[in-house]
């Protein structure tokens, strides 16, 4: 009998666990991921956070420097439609569910668009607003280190004027490309 209760127990904080993380990962929990990104990228350069204010236009304002963040997946990837799966398997005594991830062989052929468009969206949402502002582009896809970074510099140097600064934060949240200086 106990080890019933304890089995119960342990399914009910997993899908406790499990709900928590959807709601980081859900719409309602973008300005909490953005934070991360943000935190991740000024430990990983050095930087000190003195003074900071959060926004919209921009999404941070970092001693008077704008930054925005901005999260690319591989395309059509539903990340909570997966956590959802995981939460509903939990809750019915099975396990997280296996995810297929992105092949490295996309990545090195397919990545640098997924950022160039990204890149070329914000450009053209926000234009010359964000000139003086820094794009931060977290590169949240599998063998992100692959992607073809130098293509994606050649692509901003002749397509893009806004920001004054473009880096991505890699998916270990620890190594960052500098895309424009």
């Amino acid at each position: 009998m106990t080890s019933q209760i304890e089995e119960s127990d342990d399914l009910t904080v997993l899908v406790v666990e499990a709900g928590e993380v959807m709601a980081f990962f859900s719409n309602g929990g973008k300005k909490e991921r953005e934070r991360w990104v943000l935190d991740h990228w000024l430990a990983s350069t050095g930087r000190l956070l003195t003074n900071l204010e959060e926004g919209e236009r921009p999404d941070f304002t970092v001693d008077g420097v704008g930054i925005e963040v901005v999260e690319v997946l591989e395309p059509e990837r539903r990340r909570c439609d997966e956590y959802r799966a995981d939460k509903d398997s939990i809750a019915q005594g099975g396990s997280a569910l296996w995810k297929d991830s992105v092949d490295s062989e996309a990545v090195r052929s397919k990545a640098h668009e997924w950022i160039c468009n990204c890149v070329s969206k914000k450009a053209e949402k926000y234009g010359q607003l964000a000139t003086g502002w820094i794009l931060l582009i977290y590169a949240n896809y599998s063998w992100w280190q692959h992607t073809e970074w130098q293509a994606v510099r050649d692509n901003v140097a002749r397509e893009v004027v806004c920001f004054s600064e473009i880096v991505a934060l890699g998916a270990d949240g620890e190594m960052v490309i500098n895309i424009k200086p």
